[in-house]
């Protein structure tokens, strides 16, 4: 199965929010009780000067005295170090089992890669025995009625009928459905194997909360490839990773419909 092809543009009004790229590892040993003071110290001090640990933990639910009760116990999961740049846009992020590259500011494919391979190269030298066994790349798309000047237009002339659900099914209501607060949740899930990757493509209606009543329109494209074990190749994840983007470069085109694809005024890339 393949995804409808289309061109590809760079929109004006850029509507990612988040754009991340991981390589997941089998579990490096040395990395599980150890910070990754070495990669600090070669490579992220000098791009990525702000620190920041997150340490993972698991919650349970706990029924006392017919209260339930979140409780927290320690996760098998390793603390996750991220090293930020300086305008906080860009953020390498690594534990025992993952490289993660973030850019909140994407420009375009070829500079987004180079960031990525140039942080997995320093890191594959300093770890020369990492396994990769995964390859993802993620778009997180948000669309916004209002920065578009599309207030008050029906999600449903914005958004292709898989991802605007609810708001799409003319023959549910007695009478048209409109924003007006009807719909207190949406949000989709559908994980697809494609020809040369798999999409776990997500959807949800996001609202404000501040009580202004606006809403945002959420599109997250979660590709990926499984691999049996291999030794980090920067060549071999390069070429994985040109083919997620094909894919990527397409589906969220698929989503939107031409009244919202002409609003974020595309221009050919």
């Amino acid at each position: 199965m393949k995804i409808k092809p289309s061109d590809r543009v760079i929109y004006a009004h850029n509507p990612l929010a988040e754009v991340l790229c991981q390589v997941r590892f089998d579990r490096i040993l040395q990395l599980e009780a150890n910070a990754p003071d070495a990669f600090q110290e070669k490579f992220a001090a000098e791009k990525y000067p702000k620190v920041a640990k997150e340490q993972v933990a698991a919650f349970q639910m706990s029924v006392k005295d017919k209260e339930s009760i979140a409780v927290s116990s320690p996760s098998d999961l390793p603390t996750i170090h991220h090293f930020i740049s300086v305008d906080g846009q860009r953020k390498v992020s690594v534990n025992a089992d993952s490289l993660t590259f973030t850019c909140t500011t994407y420009e375009r494919w070829e500079i987004f890669k180079r960031h990525f391979l140039e942080a997995l190269e320093a890191f594959s030298t300093i770890y020369p025995h990492a396994t990769a066994i995964r390859v993802g790349l993620r778009y997180k798309d948000l669309i916004e009625r209002e920065r578009l000047g599309l207030e008050g237009v029906p999600w449903h002339e914005l958004l292709a009928p898989f991802v605007s659900g609810v708001f799409a099914a003319d023959d549910f209501f007695e009478t048209p459905l409109t924003d007006d607060g009807t719909v207190v949740q949406q949000a989709s899930q559908t994980l697809l194997k494609l020809t040369d990757c798999s999409l776990l493509l997500q959807s949800a209606l996001l609202r404000s909360i501040d009580n202004s009543g606006q809403q945002a329109f959420l599109i997250d494209s979660d590709f990926f490839e499984d691999f049996s074990s291999f030794k980090v190749d920067l060549e071999r994840i390069s070429s994985a990773l040109d083919v997620l983007h094909t894919s990527a470069d397409a589906v969220f085109r698929r989503c939107i419909k031409d009244r919202l694809h002409d609003a974020l005024k595309s221009r050919a890339a």
